[in-house]
């Protein structure tokens, strides 16, 4: 499998070449990145688009395009709606959560991306 992705066109037992995961997943952020664009509103710099594409690409275009952070960013609250990846306003962690438990690899996933959104070029994911 190419690094966990589980897309309907995966073939089960068959082994991917490191070419093929990559276009499976150039695909994948293609068709998230269209998604999240239909729901945002105000111009994005490239930083933010990759962020918030990316956050699309793990909840889901319906929740990122549901979620507080992108009610913030059409409000042009730019960087709440970056912190909005990760932190509720209560600066507890949110899209962290698997079957109702905190996980830290969802959490790192979300600080990356909040990073990125930010601005912070010198993001690098933990997992």
């Amino acid at each position: 499998m190419c690094n966990g992705y589980t897309g309907k066109d995966i073939v089960r037992g068959k082994t991917y070449t490191p070419q093929e995961c990559q276009q499976l997943l150039k695909k994948e952020l293609y068709i998230h990145a269209e998604g999240i664009l239909k729901c945002i509103r105000v111009p994005l710099a490239q930083n933010e688009f990759d962020a918030y594409t990316l956050f699309a690409y793990n909840v889901g275009v319906a929740g990122a395009c549901g979620s507080r952070a992108f009610s913030l960013l059409n409000q042009e609250k730019r960087q709440e709606a970056c912190r909005a990846l990760a932190y509720s306003p209560s600066n507890t962690p949110v899209w962290s959560y698997a079957g109702g438990k905190f996980v830290q690899g969802l959490h790192n996933r979300r600080m990356y991306e909040m990073k990125m959104c930010l601005g912070n070029m010198n993001v690098q994911y933990a997992n």
